[in-house]
């Protein structure tokens, strides 16, 4: 069972969004390291907010940037904020379920062209600050890099590339890449 509330208030390239959600588990039980079991995250509580502004260039020139501040309490492996490409938060070039944050406060920055919903290609700049105390994390800084495009492709998908990898003092090995077909039927 999860109530949430959330509002987002959207004006000349401005952007202001905060959310607040609570989660009780009809049940909650022991499960795989017992030493990890807390009896308390039956029920938890995850929190935030985000600051955003667009500048619109000429020629189809658009920079972006945006922080976002994500909190919670009593949150365990499950509902713990993921940083990866299926999810909200997110730094380019880190894997889906690498890194786990019970608080993070990100900061993003994007240059590109877009046209329209038709083509857009772009470039990021991704910095956080992490926290998650069974990780051993506080405050350590995670970076990274990257590129996407997206375009709309033959018989009405949209077809996305985005290419990111971590950079600085937590950089992961290799690349990572994602490429993404939708087809609205």
């Amino acid at each position: 069972f999860g109530p949430s509330i959330s509002t987002t208030y959207a004006r000349r390239g401005y952007s202001f969004a905060a959310f607040y959600d609570y989660t009780a588990r009809s049940r909650w039980e022991p499960w795989g390291n017992l030493a990890e079991f807390d009896e308390d995250q039956k029920t938890f509580t995850k929190f935030g907010f985000s600051i955003a502004k667009s500048f619109f260039l000429p020629k189809f020139q658009r920079i972006s940037v945006d922080f976002d501040y994500l909190d919670g309490q009593r949150l365990d492996r499950f509902s713990k904020y993921e940083l990866g490409f299926f999810g909200a938060q997110r730094i380019h070039g880190i894997q889906s379920g690498r890194v786990r944050a019970e608080r993070a406060m990100l900061a993003h920055l994007s240059y590109g062209f877009v046209f329209s919903q038709q083509f857009r290609i772009e470039a990021f700049y991704d910095h956080g600050l992490i926290d998650d105390e069974l990780s051993g994390l506080s405050r350590e800084p995670f970076q990274g890099v990257g590129i996407a495009g997206q375009t709309v492709g033959p018989y009405g998908t949209l077809l996305r590339l985005d290419i990111g990898k971590t950079v600085g003092r937590n950089a992961q090995d290799g690349f990572v890449a994602n490429v993404v077909v939708l087809k609205l039927f």
